[in-house]
């Protein structure tokens, strides 16, 4: 939990705060979701490029009851979206709050500031890149690169064995 933390930490220190705001949400969403699901895709264009029936779109975040949820797609077990929860649209995963770097509603308020989306019910891709294009898994593990290498003993070669 502390390399997690000191991650978190380093995402304040430099880059776009939109940049940064994505990244530490998809961390913290990575980290007490512990799953494996698809929330980027793999290309801007092409065959792997986003699909709203797999990746996060704008509609598939919001809190509730206090707490951030997440309403996953496709995930490793279900790459199909055949689970009934998934189908009908209803597959919340709730995140509980945290207090400081670890907050998933302090990351959630700040990127919805910053992103402009057209509404909270929109089908626009939720993780934006700087220039306003779906944030690919291959950008968002040069972005958690970036940032393990800024810790203190995490070399280029050691930054490379993690991926999102």
């Amino acid at each position: 939990m502390q390399c997690n933390e000191t991650v978190a930490n380093q995402i304040g220190e430099k880059g776009s705060w939109s940049t940064r705001s994505s990244m530490g949400l998809l961390l913290v969403i990575m980290l007490f979701t512990m799953s494996r699901p698809e929330i980027l895709p793999g290309t801007h264009d092409g065959k792997n490029n986003f699909d709203l029936s797999k990746h996060l779109a704008r509609k598939h975040i919001r809190t509730i009851h206090g707490y951030v949820e997440v309403c996953f797609r496709s995930i490793k077990q279900d790459p199909l979206c055949k689970r009934p929860a998934a189908v009908a649209g209803e597959a919340w995963r709730a995140i509980g709050n945290c207090s400081g770097v670890l907050s998933a509603d302090v990351w959630l308020s700040l990127y919805l500031h910053l992103t402009p989306f057209t509404s909270d019910k929109s089908d626009q891709p939720f993780f934006l890149d700087d220039l306003g294009r779906p944030l690919t898994y291959a950008r968002g593990n040069h972005l958690l690169r970036v940032l393990l290498q800024r810790i203190e003993g995490f070399t280029t070669e050691l930054a490379f064995k993690y991926a999102l």
